[in-house]
Parts: structure tokens; C-alpha cells; sequence
């Protein structure tokens, strides 16, 4: 089932990881990284794709079968404003029909364009970006956008992690700094290091076992003393 545009939608990894990469454009590196089960508004649904010598961005909803469309596959056009006969094709994923963002108008037809990649643009709080949508699926009802609904218990877990979420706030967290070896005098790990002392527990009680041995001994020497006097 497709998610729709202004409607809430759920972050989830098609591939097991915890988190789904997202771009502030498709054409960007990945900055940051959503956890999965986050909350997200559907701002629009774009389909990269490649005509003639262009290679740009025509919105899913002016291609009809784009749902069962594989990288390289040819998809079919049709503008979704009734009485159109071509599509607009854009250099990038916006909103913006300018000549400078206008690449070619498309005609309506069977295998037109050659399908790269479908996007999502979402908005996270005060966050926008882009993920592949086939990381994201409608959000369960009652759900609430810039949430993580809970993991459910005994979930398999994922195979590995694709990074930390700290940027937008995720689950990731600070690591803690890896441990470093001692350092010789020649440069090399040392292995003379002194043992760690005993921690102050044990000490502490060792001397209050030391103090109760010392109490018995005397109470027994006083007791045989009174015998003997009586």
C-alpha cells in the first residue's frame, strides 16, 4: 500500500537495519539517519527517471504503474490533471516550474521514461528531506507525526546498523571513546601494568571481618577468666 501525500507515514527499513538514510535531495549524500518507527509528514512523491538524454524528477502520481517499476524498467505516462497529453519533467525534486528547473514535457505513453529510483519528501518536525520509498509505508492509525512508536517485544533483531541517530535526535546517542593500550617507552604496549588495587568493598569488609575475629577472641578470654576466679 503506497503512502499518500500530506497523509502521516512510517519509517521502515526494507532491509532489517534500525535506521533509514535521508538527504535534504536525492542527488545529496545521506546526512543524517532516521530510526525506524519514526513518524513522518508525506510533503510529496517524486520518481527519478531517465528520457531521452534528460535524467531528472516527474511526480509518481503521473506514472501509472511506477509501484511495480525495477531500476531500468520501462514505465508508462499519463498526467494526472484530466485532458493533459504530456507531464512536466523537472532537473530536481521541487516544486518549481521554472525554465531553469524545467527539463522537457513528457507525452502521455506506454514505456516513455526508464525508471532510477522513487523518492519520498517528508518533513520531521521542523526537519525536510528525502527518503527512498520503499523505506516508508502508511502510518498505523492514531499514530502522530515526529513520534517513534514503541518496538514490539521479541522483534527479530536487525542484522546491523547503518550509523548513529543523533543528528535528528535518534536512539543512537554518544559512543564512548575506545580504550587505548598503554604505551611503553619503545612505543609499544606495555605488559609490566601494576593490577588494579581491590575495590574499597572488599577491603572494607575484610577489616570488619578482622574486627569481629578480634571481638570473639576477646569475649572468650573474659569468659575463662571468670570461671577460673569462680
Amino acid at each position: 500500500m503506497a503512502v499518500e501525500v500530506g497523509k502521516l507515514a512510517l519509517i521502515k527499513n526494507a532491509d532489517g537495519y534500525d535506521e533509514v538514510a535521508a538527504r535534504l535531495k536525492p542527488s545529496a549524500e545521506a546526512l543524517w539517519d532516521l530510526p525506524t518507527n519514526t513518524i513522518v509528514e508525506v510533503l510529496d512523491d517524486w520518481t527519478e527517471v531517465g528520457y531521452l538524454k534528460h535524467k531528472g524528477f516527474i511526480k509518481s502520481k503521473n506514472l501509472p504503474n511506477v509501484a511495480l517499476a525495477v531500476w531500468g524498467s520501462s514505465i508508462d505516462v499519463k498526467d494526472s490533471y484530466p485532458g493533459n497529453l504530456e507531464t512536466c519533467m523537472r532537473r530536481h525534486a521541487e516544486q518549481d516550474a521554472t525554465k531553469g528547473n524545467v527539463l522537457c514535457y513528457v507525452p502521455n505513453g506506454v514505456g516513455q521514461v526508464q525508471f532510477r529510483e522513487r523518492w519520498i519528501e517528508f518533513k520531521w518536525k521542523k526537519h525536510r528531506g528525502f527518503v527512498k520509498a520503499r523505506h516508508i509505508q502508511p502510518a498505523p492509525a492514531g499514530a502522530e507525526a515526529g513520534t517513534m512508536p514503541p518496538v514490539a517485544r521479541g522483534a527479530a533483531a536487525a542484522p546491523a546498523k547503518r550509523g548513529i541517530a543523533a543528528v535528528l535526535g535518534g536512539r543512537g546517542g554518544v559512543v564512548p571513546e575506545a580504550k587505548k593500550p598503554r604505551v611503553g617507552a619503545e612505543g609499544g604496549a606495555s605488559s609490566s601494568a601494576e593490577p588494579a588495587p581491590a575495590p574499597a568493598k572488599d577491603s572494607a569488609e575484610g577489616a570488619g571481618a578482622e574486627a569481629a575475629k578480634e571481638a570473639g577472641g576477646a569475649s572468650a578470654a573474659a569468659a575463662a577468666t571468670e570461671a577460673g576466679a569462680a
